[in-house]
Order: C-alpha cells, then structure tokens, then sequence
C-alpha cells in the first residue's frame, strides 16, 4: 500500500486524512484490527447481554467496471445506500449522521459526498441536516479496517450521546456544493442525546478499492436492554431463593501463574471500589460465566460487594482471608469423592437454610421426611427442627431419629449437587453414612433404604442401655495386643486414632492404660456401645429387613466400611454384608487410603458438620495431593457454606454448574476488568557496540554500564570510561523523572562498585549524590568514573562520577553526579555475612500493604516507573519498620549475575521508602536518596531482594534510613551502614529535572564595558572585595567584606567604587 500509493500517487505529504477539507490533499496511511460481536437481539436479551447497538440493515454491491482503482463510482454509492435503508426498513430522513468513508482526496470526497446529498439531500431541513463526519482523519486509513473502524465510532457516539469532531476540517471542501445539500460537517462535536419520540440512527459508509461498496444502518440499543427484567431477576434468584438476602455464589478470580491471580485480584477489588452501585449478582455472574478460569484460582465466598473488596484485597497481597479458597486446577483433574457423615454429628436444625434457598435440596428433603415419617413414632421434621432444650429436640439424638435424620440431611445434599452438575466417582461413607452412600449409589430405593435406616436405628436404639466407646491416641496395631474380653476396636479413624467400644468397666480399663503412657483419650457421648458385641442381639432382626428389600446395581465404586476396599457389587447387594457393617470395626482410616490409590483429587463430606473432613486430613499421607471439604459447617449458614465448598472445589479443578444457582446466565454481564497480562519485556537489547579495549591501550571494565578502564600514569589513580544510550540499556528508559530519563541513583552505587572492585576496595565507604544524570532519547553520554589514588596511611580512595554528552563540543564541562570514597569494608559487616533477619517471609507481626495501583499513584506525583522498575512485589509494616520483597524482571533477569546488584532492583525494594511514615514529613513531600555510607557487597547476581527499612528523622528536612538487605532466602545481599534522604517538594523535583534537561546549554561569560548600564565608575585601587562567608577570613586578611552580591549592588548603586578584585 505504501508503495503502490505512495506520496506521488494519493498519498497526503503530511500524512493526515483532511476528510472533506479545503485542503485534503490525500489520504494517510495507517492499519488497525477491529472485532464486532454479533447476536440476534432476541438471543442477548435472553442471555442478559449488554447490547451497544443494533444492525438496522445492510448491503453490499460493486461498481464494475470504472475509471480506476483510485476513481470511486457515484452511481454505485447511492445505489448501495439506498439498498441498505430499504434493507432496514428506514427513510432517508430518519437518519441523523453518515460516517462517510471520507478519505481526504480531492477526488473522492465530492463524488461521494454528492452521492450522499442525491440520497439524504431532498428530505432534510435546514435545522435538520445530515451530519457527516470520518474518523480516518483521527486514525488515518487504516485499511481493511477502515469500515469496523467507522462501526465502532458511531457505536460509542451512541452510548456516549455525542457525534466526534472531524479533525482538519475548519476549512469545507470548495469542490462539494454545501448549500442545498442536506450536507453539515461535524466541525465541533456535537451532543446527540437519546429521543423519547424516536430512536438515534446512523449510517457507515466503506469503499473497498477494487470497487466494492458497503453502508451499514446502525441504531441504538432499545432503552433499558441492560437492565434486568423482573422475569429475568426472578430466573435469577431460581435455586437460591427471591429474597434479597438468598446467599450468592463464590466471586472466581483466575490467573495463568499466582502473580497474575493476585493482580487479577487486585483490579477487581479497586473495580468494586470505584463502582459502588454495581448489581453484585451481575458481578459474580460475569466472572463465573463470561471469564476463562485459568489453572490459578480463587472463590471468594462473600455476601456483598464491600466484603469482597476487603477479601480481594488481602487476596491482592497474599495474606490469608477466611473468606478466600485457592488452589491450582492443573493437569489431569483428577477425581472427585463423597464422604458421608455418621452417627453423632447430628444438630438442631441442620438443613434449615438449605430448605429456605435450594429447591432441589427441598424437594429430595421433604421426599426422604415422607417416607420416615410412615416408619417412625415422631414426624422427623418436628424432631429435626424443634425448639432448642425442647423434649422433641432431645429426640435427635436417639438412634432411632439421629441416623434417619443424618441420612435425610445428606441425600438431600446429594441431590443439590447432582443438579448442580457435581458427580463423585468414587463414595465413603462412615457407619450409617454407609447406607446415604449405598441408596444414592442405587443399591436400594429411596423407599426401601429408609426401611432399613429406620429399622437399623429403631434396633439399635432398643438394645439394653449401657456400655462405652472411647476414642485412643494408638495406632491399631498398638491397641490389638493389649484387647480382653468386653471390649473391641470399633473404628480406625486415624493413624493414631482408634475407636474402642463394648462392656464400660473393660473400655475405661484399657483407656486408663493409655492415659496413663500420656495419651489422650476421649469418651464419647453415646447412648450404646454400637460396632460391638453388644450389637448381636439386634443382627437377626436386622438381617429380617434387609432380606425383604429390594436391591439393585451400584452405578458408583463404594469403599466398604468392612473391609477398608472397594466393595464388590455381590457384597453390596447382600444382606449379610449389611449385618456385618452393624458388627465390625469402621475402617476409615484403610478407606482414605483407598480414595488416594483410586486418584482422588478432592473430597466432598456430605453431612451437617465437617467430621469426616477432619479425620481424613489426618489419614492422607505426606506426599497425598487430595484436598478434603466440608459442605455443612456447624454455626455457619447452610447454604453459604455450601456455595462455599463448591468454590473449594472449583480452585481445585472441580467442574460446577455455577448457573445452577439461580439461572445466572440471565444476568446482564457486568463491566469487569479484562485479564491482567503480566507484561514482560520482549524486545531484544541492542547489543553494545565495543571494539578491543587492548588495542587502544586500555583493559576491558567488564561491567555493563562501562567500556574501559586504566591505571594513570604517575599516580595510584584509575579511570573507568563508559557509554550509556537508552538504545543499548533500554530498561533505562523505565525510570523517569517528570518525563526525563534518569539513571537511578542505585545506577550511581553500582558504578562506585565497580570501581571498588577495579582497585581492591571492598565497601564504597561513602557516595554523595550530587546531580542527576540525564539519558537523552536520541545518542548517548560519556562516562567518566574517576578514583584517586590512596591515601598515606592506607586510607581511603576518592571517587567521582562525571559525564558529558557524547555530542558535545570539545573543552566542553563535564557534570560531576556523584563524589565520594571508597575503603574496605567494616569487619562488622563481614562477621555478621550470613544474618539478615530476613529469613522468615512473611515478617513476624507484619501488617501488609495494599500496593495495588501503587505505580499509578506515583505516576501521578511525577515518578514514571516502566515495567522494568516495578519490582515491588510485597510490602508490610512491623512497628516503624518497613518490609518489602522486590523481584528482577525476566527480562533482566540474565544479566544479573554482570552486576554487582543490578539497579533496577535495588531501585525497585527501596520503593518501600514511598510508603515509610517519618515524623515530621508532610505527604506532600517526598524522601529522595542523598548519600549512602559504608555500603559493601556480601553477594552478587541477586535476583530477589527482601528489604527491611527503618527510617528516623535526623535534622531539618533530612532523615537517615537504615537497610537490611537479603535474597529471596534470606541471606545477606549486602550491607548499608546508612543512606541520607533529602526532603523534597514536587515542585522542587519538576524544576531540578527540568533545569537538568537543559543540558544543550553553555554557561558562558561576556564582556561587559563599565558603562553599558548608563554608569561610569572608576576602578578604585581598594583592597580586593571578599563576597559571602562569615566575614572571618576577609577580617583575618584585612580585607573588605560583602554578605552577598546584592550587597556589592547596593553599595554600587549607592555610588561606592568599584573594587580592585
């Protein structure tokens, strides 16, 4: 394109579409990409989606054969407008602006405007014109997407009300006859608010070059298309209940790695805060079903929008929130087990909340109740829900209600999840959540298994009162040798947690034993010692009921309680084996183990407490990657902690049918803040131009920031020179001051550690920041860092750091940027290499700190950190001490190990200064680096620094600040005896950087005659004049003395003679 239309052949000079302009004279070439997305406007008003605007109608044609590719076809023009309107079902006069395809030539913008005043021109008034208007004169022609270029435009005029400026145009087009027309350009942007009469309408002209045509009728979106329907609401509210307070599914955050999961976190807790009258239900319905979940994630289960900013963000800063669940869904997903609950977990009112928000749950709930209540003495409902303290209430935990109760609970759970799309590979019940797990498994119906439930603990319930169950601190094999008669294992719930049961005097004589080598023992509250001996008068009858039930296929794998295996179909569906599990020990522990050997991922305990959950985390071995959650948690709302434990499993890779809850679907989708890239730096450094130091007579510097280095002649002085350009070190070009590029401060250490490690010095003893060091956009400057030689005595070495532009005059100054000394590091510092203080990370009692929009918001106080120099990944506070964790980019990362600490880095932890309270400091002042002391190197190459800062106020407007550096191990990076901060107003940084910038100025003097100010003085043949100081040295030399120069003019003007000197 850029060739074939060149600037000798439509092509502007400058480069500018002047669309419909006097002084068009071509167009300007650009390129671009535009998506649309299309639906039927019946669809997204299903869906819930925000509709921008509408597609009246359309056409397409070709001009055929004409005078050229750049010579566009009137006649076709018109033709294909007016096939779109009728396509649209619109008159010419109902539209109220044409963004024409305008591309600024004096040839084509009259032939089509023409074309558009023959269509629209006859219908319109005066107060009434078409307005016209191309957007290629803001983005130029950007080709084969110039036409959905032109689409967008009029789509966010209409949302925005107004109709854009069309730039270049002061001037119309001399060669377009206006006047009659119906034609106006948009010269000034103009309001184009909503009309309750009619609707906005626009239309989108695009002219291909081979001669294809194309116009588009847009309209605005129907009022209110946003806006959710009260049928819609209603859908919404669907499994969850109408009323307002019906809990809300988990807030998913999801990311790549863990980095972008926390900021993904962090823009949408900074969202929440700057939309406080956002539809929250609108917000977790987009973000569960319009996001992609990446492999890290994170639900956040809470009940409003201003609890979901305080758990993003703690999310955001990596702290712990009793609200969030995180966890990696990667790989294989692995699978998903039922635990069921048993005997003793029953409460007063368990499944309440869960009745009142889940018609699923409801339903199976009241379906499981009507089968009971024709087996038991009490309806189970009135027992379940009784009054606290009440004689109903003491029923439930009866054997005879507790285990129907239980069983009702958990496969009314069942049937939520089932409906929400949640199906378990594998089950696990405990004791009586055995039979929940065998029902929904389908071994019985539902009709049949309450048979047997109610008949199990109707028999239970009946045996003689009496015995104990006791729970032991022991493995079963140290339990097994010491068993007598009256007493037995009833469960092994853990590797050191064995259930014993039977005759009380021969129980609380074996937990004695234990008590006595310092275990711990606990009895239970239980009315009979169930999974005993005591148990064998009941097995007959029992063995009665399941003998006329009917059973069927298990379509589920079942671990048996009996075994501690998968059960086999025959022992399922026998009822010998049901009378056994009455009998024989609960093989918990063996059945965990199971559930890891099968590849079970996660666990799901189905019950009103999360019992089962604790035991198996006790049961998993060490290396076991299984996640175990409860759906019920005693004193929390039901349906929360449901919703909850869905989101535990959706971080863990658990599929859910989040539209299950309610129809969320329908929701309109909320403006969320898209995918937060962790952008990385991917151009390739130019590599530095550098010849052989040898033969020019020099050593190489081997530093990045430096070229060559020299002993000098006749001294025990060295020199390093050097090159800097934001073409060989563009990371540089991420720290700016105002606008000016700088190199850091922490640039300036880093070259006096490179001289130190030039001469044998090991500590740059002192370094005195004297004026910052401009990189200029274009070129480079010289480096000069100079060390003197040693001092008598073994001192130390001075040290300066000079540069100059590269492009400067020869003889020109050079700036001095940094002045201090370099020594030997303080053998304090030596001894103390391998402590820091910084080896537990987080810190001790740390208060963490939010640094989302951290950068924006030095961005706004004139510090222009690019990526490069946004290290600043942590930060918190403990007392008056600052604490923060910085990370080397990527893209820098390689070059590390050539520095002795790279700037950027040390440049990105001492960000935590920005955040330290010093008494005395105003906010609107800041702390900026002055003078670092007794500073040496303990490692190099780091890649990752912890940082700790405390920092005290240490005179007018100075404050010292003492460091503790370390890797991301906690090791010693290197050591700081201090660094001096120097305060400093805004203002005062905007006029150093800009004074700074001025660096194409000369200071010059001119020779002025005596009497160019209109005076003749005479020359006296007085002492010379000693301006400034306290006057002591002019006494002391008999000397005259002025306090300032504005003295000397005063005294001048006063009419006193012109000193000799």
């Amino acid at each position: 394109t850029f060739v074939a239309l060149g600037p000798d052949n439509g092509m502007a000079p400058d480069g500018r579409c002047k669309a419909f302009s006097a002084g068009a004279n071509g167009a300007g070439w650009s390129e671009g990409c535009g998506v649309l997305v299309l639906k039927r406007q019946s669809d997204a008003e299903r869906d819930g989606d925000e509709i921008l605007a509408l597609i009246r109608g359309s056409a397409v044609n070709q001009d055929g054969r004409s005078q050229g590719l750049t010579a566009p076809n009137g006649p076709s023009q018109q033709r294909v407008i007016r096939a779109a309107l009728s396509a649209s079902g619109v008159s010419p006069d109902e539209i109220d602006v044409v963004e024409a395809h305008g591309t600024g030539t004096s040839l084509g913008d009259p032939i089509e405007a023409g074309a558009l005043a023959a269509v629209f021109g006859p219908t319109r008034r005066a107060d009434r014109p078409l307005w016209l208007g191309s957007s290629k004169s803001n983005l130029g022609h950007t080709q084969a997407a110039a036409g959905v270029l032109g689409v967008m435009k009029m789509v966010l005029a209409l949302k925005h009300e107004v109709l854009p400026k069309t730039l270049h145009a002061e001037h119309p087009s001399h060669q377009i006859e206006w006047d009659g027309s119906g034609l106006s350009l948009l010269q000034q942007a103009r309001a184009w608010p909503r009309d309750v009469a009619r609707p906005r309408r626009a239309g989108v002209s695009a002219f291909g070059l081979s001669g294809t045509n194309a116009h588009v009728v847009l309209e605005e979106a129907p009022a209110g298309s946003a806006a959710v329907s009260s049928e819609v609401q209603e859908a919404a509210n669907g499994a969850v209940g109408a009323e307002a307070s019906s809990p809300l599914i988990p807030l998913l955050v999801s990311g790549r790695d863990e980095a972008a999961l926390r900021a993904q976190a962090g823009r949408y807790g900074e969202w929440l805060s700057q939309h406080p009258d956002v539809d929250f239900r609108s917000v977790i319905a987009t973000a569960a079903l319009h996001r992609t979940q990446f492999a890290s994630r994170a639900a956040v289960s809470v009940r409003d929008a201003a609890e979901a900013e305080e758990a993003l963000r703690a999310l955001a800063e990596g702290r712990p929130h009793a609200a969030v669940s995180v966890g990696e869904a990667r790989g294989e997903s692995g699978k998903l087990a039922f635990l069921f609950t048993g005997q003793g977990a029953q409460r007063i009112g368990m499944g309440r909340a869960l009745l009142e928000t889940c018609a699923t749950f409801r339903a199976a709930f009241e379906e499981v109740c009507g089968h009971f209540d024709e087996l038991l003495d009490l309806p189970l409902r009135s027992v379940m829900f009784a009054e606290e303290g009440s004689e109903a209430a003491s029923k439930l935990d009866e054997t005879a209600y507790a285990q129907p109760a239980l069983f009702a609970v958990e496969v009314a759970l069942f049937r939520q999840l089932e409906q929400c799309g949640i199906e378990p590979d594998i089950l696990l019940g405990h004791s009586i959540g055995e039979l929940a797990a065998a029902h929904v498994s389908g071994v019985w119906s539902l009709k049949d298994a309450c048979r047997v439930v109610a008949a199990r603990g109707a028999l239970m319930q009946a045996q003689p009162a009496g015995g104990a169950m006791v729970a032991l601190e022991a493995s079963e094999e140290e339990v097994l040798p010491l068993l007598t008669d009256g007493v037995e294992i009833a469960g092994l719930n853990g590797p050191r947690s064995t259930v014993i049961s039977g005759d009380e005097v021969a129980v609380l004589a074996l937990s004695e034993q234990f008590k006595g080598k310092g275990r711990r023992t606990s009895r239970l509250q239980v009315s009979h010692a169930f999974h005993s001996q005591r148990m064998e008068p009941m097995l007959e009858a029992f063995g009665k009921v399941l003998a006329s039930v009917t059973f069927g296929t298990p379509r589920l794998p079942i671990v048996s309680n009996v075994t501690g295996r998968l059960a086999t179909k025959d022992e399922l569906c026998s009822a010998e084996y049901w009378v056994r599990q009455v009998r024989s020990p609960v093989r918990f522990l063996d059945g965990v183990h199971v559930l890891e050997a099968e590849g079970v991922r996660a666990s799901l305990e189905l019950g009103p407490d999360g019992i089962l959950t604790g035991l198996a985390a006790g049961c998993l071995s060490e290396a076991s990657q299984m996640q175990v959650v409860a759906a019920q948690r005693r004193g929390r709302d039901g349906s929360e902690a449901l919703l909850a434990a869905l989101g535990a499993l959706h971080v863990h890779g658990i599929v859910v049918d989040w539209n299950a809850f309610g129809d969320l679907a329908k929701l309109p989708v909320a403006s969320l803040p898209t995918y937060a890239f962790q952008r990385q730096r991917y151009w390739l450094e130019a590599e530095k131009a550098s010849g052989d130091a040898a033969t020019m007579g020099l050593s190489d510097a081997s530093h990045p920031l430096l070229g060559a280095a020299t002993p000098l002649a006749e001294s025990d002085g060295f020199l390093l020179t050097g090159r800097l350009s934001l073409s060989e070190a563009g990371w540089l070009g991420d720290h700016a001051v105002f606008g000016t590029v700088l190199l850091p401060g922490t640039g300036l250490l880093e070259l006096g550690f490179a001289a130190a490690r030039a001469v044998g010095a090991t500590s740059v003893s002192q370094l005195t920041l004297l004026s910052p060091l401009v990189l200029p956009a274009e070129g480079g400057v010289r480096l000069q860092v100079q060390v003197d030689g040693a001092e008598a005595g073994g001192g130390g070495r001075g040290l300066s750091i000079y540069s100059r532009a590269e492009d400067a005059a020869e003889g020109a100054s050079w700036t001095l940027h940094a002045q201090g000394a370099l020594g030997e590091a303080v053998a304090a510092s030596q001894d103390a290499a391998a402590e820091s203080a910084l080896e537990v990370w987080p810190p001790v009692g740390g208060e963490s700190i939010n640094l989302t929009g951290h950068y924006a918001r030095l961005a706004g106080r004139g510090y222009g950190y690019g990526p490069s120099f946004q290290g600043l990944r942590e930060a918190w506070r403990v007392g008056n001490a600052m604490y923060g964790r910085a990370v080397l980019p990527e893209a820098l990362s390689e070059s590390a190990e050539s520095y002795g600490l790279h700037p950027a880095l040390l440049d990105a932890a001492l960000h935590v200064l920005t955040l330290a309270q010093v008494e005395g400091f105003g906010d609107g002042s800041v702390l900026l680096p002055f003078e670092w002391s007794e500073v040496s190197l303990a490692a190099q190459g780091a890649r990752e620094l912890r940082i700790r800062a405390s920092v005290e106020r240490s005179g007018e407007g100075e404050a010292l600040a003492h460091l503790q550096l370390a890797d991301g191990h906690g090791r010693v990076v290197a050591h700081v005896g201090g660094l001096r901060l120097k305060q400093a107003s805004e203002a005062q940084i905007r006029e150093a950087s800009r004074s700074e910038a001025q660096h194409l100025y000369r200071l010059e003097w001119r020779a002025v005659g005596l009497n160019e100010a209109g005076q003749d003085k005479p020359v006296s043949d007085a002492p010379p004049l000693i301006v400034g100081g306290d006057g002591a040295l002019a006494a002391a030399l008999g000397l005259d003395h002025a306090e300032s120069v504005a003295a000397v003019v005063a005294r001048l003007d006063a009419g006193s003679a012109i000193p000799s000197q």
